[in-house]
């Protein structure tokens, strides 16, 4: 990590990995929600998440008080990684810091050897991330909708995640998302679901996550019966809230049309972005993600 001025700041900029104390958890998610970027319930158990997970490094920008002005986030799947969380405080924008820490979480994840690396940009951030190299891949749309809570009835052939599906779970999970996500897997698949087939074999995976929504992946070739039924199933388990957000990729017309059939509204698209070696992955599987910085 380095340290020193940069576009013209008056005072130096200390880029370091954020420690891993509940007092560097804080200090990351106060400057983000100082900053206007989210909330507190959004961002805490994010960070807390990115303390405990060795496969992810929390990477911080530091004023000269050693004061948070900057985040960033990289978390290796294999040889595929992610960049996420990229922030910089509003009045130091445009001098050069989000490029920064975004090349040394570049450079962390070249050094535990991904190939690929991937990311979702903001308006803010994609001309700069097109400078780096960053290519489209697709893009996510976002959806803000209703969760159903424990009141409907889950369609036929979903049942909880068991500690002996995981495997089969993890080579599902792989095979349409071209990413070993084993250890997010591992670490949520309590509150996890599968949709199974005639065969018992898995054709949708469901893993809710603390923060909010879910990891949602469905076989593309499932009968538009088991798809309506997979939205029930999502909606179902997400958690307490009412609201729920949904990350269907463009190629999932399917997830969009029942989406918006149980109206749900488009709040946006995001560029999901990537540079290095292309991947086999199935995009129409993909309904919805762990969060916008992992993917």
């Amino acid at each position: 990590m380095c340290s020193g001025p940069i576009g013209g700041m008056t005072s130096n900029i200390r880029i370091h990995e954020m420690p891993r104390t509940a007092e560097g958890v804080s200090e990351a998610v106060n400057c983000l929600v100082s900053g206007g970027w989210g909330t507190y319930r959004q961002f805490q158990p994010t960070f807390s998440f990115y303390s405990d997970e060795s496969r992810c490094q929390a990477i911080v920008a530091g004023d000269e008080g050693g004061e948070p002005v900057g985040t960033a986030i990289a978390i290796q799947h294999g040889e595929v990684g992610w960049i996420g969380n990229v922030f910089v405080s509003p009045d130091l924008r445009g001098r050069g810091l989000g490029e920064k820490l975004t090349r040394e979480a570049l450079q962390h994840l070249r050094d535990t050897g991904c190939e690929t690396i991937r990311l979702v940009a903001t308006p803010l951030g994609e001309p700069l991330y097109r400078k780096l190299g960053f290519r489209l891949e697709t893009q996510y749309h976002e959806l803000l909708g209703t969760g159903l809570g424990r009141q409907s009835s889950l369609p036929t052939g979903s049942r909880p995640l068991l500690a002996s599906d995981l495997d089969d779970a993890i080579n599902f999970d792989r095979a349409l998302t071209g990413e070993d996500r084993s250890h997010l897997i591992r670490r949520f698949w309590p509150y996890g679901w599968v949709l199974t087939g005639s065969s018992a074999a898995i054709d949708g995976l469901v893993i809710p996550v603390p923060w909010g929504g879910a990891a949602a992946l469905l076989r593309p070739q499932v009968v538009p019966g088991e798809a309506s039924g997979f939205l029930t199933l999502v909606r179902s388990v997400v958690g307490p809230s009412s609201e729920l957000m949904a990350y269907p990729t463009t190629e999932n017309v399917t997830a969009q049309r029942l989406l918006r059939q149980e109206g749900f509204v488009e709040l946006r698209t995001m560029p999901r972005m990537v540079l290095g070696a292309e991947r086999d992955w199935e995009a129409a599987a993909l309904w919805s993600i762990f969060s916008p910085a992992m993917g």
